[in-house]
């Protein structure tokens, strides 16, 4: 049985369960095997800059990631450093932005 095969009322699109590249432990981020409200896997622990990746990345748009990641990120690190960081998030041109999806 996968982990994603449970039951929810929400679901994550096909091409997101099948892109395994997006849960793959590294360096600055690990994944929990506890599936989170949308079905995905909960990030154990990540770097600020992964963290706000996920934050600011469509395919995961999740109330629950957002609400923890706005109680909690006075604990490791600043509002500054996360207003920088959006920032330069949002300043990325598309063309910077790497396409894991064939359809862009």
């Amino acid at each position: 049985m996968n982990a994603f095969e449970e039951n929810s009322k929400v679901t994550v699109p096909q091409m997101i369960k099948s892109d395994t590249s997006l849960y793959c432990d590294d360096v600055d981020i690990r994944f929990s095997k506890t599936l989170n409200s949308c079905k995905v896997l909960q990030i154990r622990y990540a770097s600020v800059e992964r963290l706000l990746e996920r934050l600011t990345d469509l395919r995961f748009l999740s109330i629950d990631f957002l609400n923890t990641f706005l109680h909690s990120y006075r604990v490791f690190t600043t509002a500054g450093v996360v207003l920088d960081k959006l920032i330069t998030i949002y300043k990325k041109p598309i063309s910077a932005i790497p396409a894991r999806c064939p359809f862009v």
